[in-house]
């Protein structure tokens, strides 16, 4: 080491308070922090593990609410899908009109390509207060029914209305 000892004891000092501080830069940005960031996402992820089991704990102490509410819920889908075909929707078309005082002059089938929904065309008539609550209750009851168009034409007193009818299915997985 022959530049060493031709140094003076000032550059000796200077040079090894340098080594020292990119020693420590060094050992801070490539073994401390790495470190410290390692820390911080190992208790980031303990925090979320134990809200997980905080949730998990929910659920088995109300595990019988819970399957009481799917079964309570599965039995009304199971209701719901008891419409299977075109004549059955017309009935449900047909009570609930019946039930409102609204008159069906025409109902049938229409024919939808592609698609597996079932469609319904009906034509009928009423006041507008007992049409605007005929077509109210078919489109907020349990059927899952979608008035995809809706005409209404006035005449004197009462309401003509001409309207497509789909069944909502509901496909597993989507």
């Amino acid at each position: 080491m022959g530049w060493w000892a031709k140094l003076s004891q000032r550059e000796k000092r200077l040079f090894s308070v340098a080594v020292a501080v990119i020693g420590v830069c060094f050992l801070c940005y490539f073994i401390l922090f790495p470190a410290f960031d390692k820390i911080e996402s190992i208790d980031n992820e303990i925090e979320k593990y134990k809200e997980d089991i905080k949730s998990d704990r929910y659920y088995l102490t109300n595990k019988e609410k819970i399957e009481n509410d799917y079964n309570d819920f599965n039995s009304r889908i199971i209701g719901i899908i008891a419409i299977k075909d075109a004549t059955e929707l017309q009935r449900f078309i047909e009570r609930n009109a019946a039930v409102r005082g609204i008159g069906v002059e025409n109902i049938k089938e229409e024919p939808k390509s592609g698609e597996s929904a079932i469609s319904v065309r009906c034509d009928c008539f009423g006041t507008r207060d007992k049409m605007i609550a005929f077509l109210y209750d078919i489109s907020t009851s349990d059927v899952p029914v979608k008035i995809t168009k809706l005409t209404l034409s006035p005449k004197k007193e009462d309401f003509a209305a001409t309207f497509f009818i789909s069944l909502v299915t509901l496909k597993p997985g989507k």
